[in-house]
C-alpha cells in the first residue's frame, strides 16, 4: 500500500512539473508569457508584491519553464525572500545548469541569508558561466558581491 501511494505521489509530482495546471487551465504557451511581459511590467515600475504573485502563480502553472523561475528568483529578492530566491534559483540551475543568472541569484540569496561559504560557490561557478558567455553584467555583479563578502566575513 506504501508503495502504490509512493508511486501517486511520484507520478502527482511529474504531472505538475510538466505542466498539468496549465493544462487542466486550458492555458496556452502563448497566454503564460503574456502573462510574464504583465508580470516584468509590474517588476519594472515598482510593484513588487504583484509581480512576485504573477510569477508564483506562472511557476504553479509550468515550473520547469526557465523564464518564470527567472522572475520569481528576481522579484523574490526584492521582496526579501531570501529562502524563496534560493529556490527559484535552483530550479534555474537545474532547467539550464550553464546560464549564470541561476547562481548569481542564488548567490544573493545565500549572502543575504549568511551562508557565506554556499554564496562563494555559486559566485565561482556563476564567474565561470558568465566568462563562457561574455555576460558583463554578472561578471560585474560577481566582482561586487566577492567584495561585499570580505567585507561581511571580518
Amino acid at each position: 500500500m506504501k508503495n502504490q501511494k509512493t508511486s501517486n505521489q511520484s507520478e502527482l509530482l511529474t504531472s505538475v512539473f510538466d505542466g498539468a495546471i496549465q493544462k487542466e487551465l486550458g492555458l496556452s504557451l502563448e497566454d503564460l508569457s503574456i502573462t510574464l511581459e504583465i508580470a516584468n511590467m509590474k517588476l519594472n515600475s515598482g510593484d513588487t508584491m504583484a509581480a512576485l504573485q504573477i510569477y508564483m502563480t506562472l511557476v504553479l502553472c509550468n515550473p520547469s519553464h526557465y523564464d518564470f523561475q527567472c522572475g520569481l528568483a528576481n522579484s523574490a529578492i526584492h521582496m526579501l525572500e531570501h529562502d524563496l530566491t534560493i529556490q527559484a534559483a535552483s530550479a534555474m540551475i537545474v532547467l539550464n545548469p550553464r546560464d549564470a543568472r541561476g547562481y548569481y541569484f542564488s548567490a544573493v540569496g545565500c549572502i543575504r541569508l549568511s551562508y557565506y561559504n554556499e554564496a562563494n560557490e555559486d559566485l565561482k561557478d556563476a564567474r565561470h558561466f558568465a566568462e563562457l558567455s561574455d555576460n558583463k553584467p554578472i561578471l560585474l555583479e560577481v566582482e561586487r558581491l566577492q567584495k561585499q563578502i570580505a567585507l561581511l566575513k571580518n
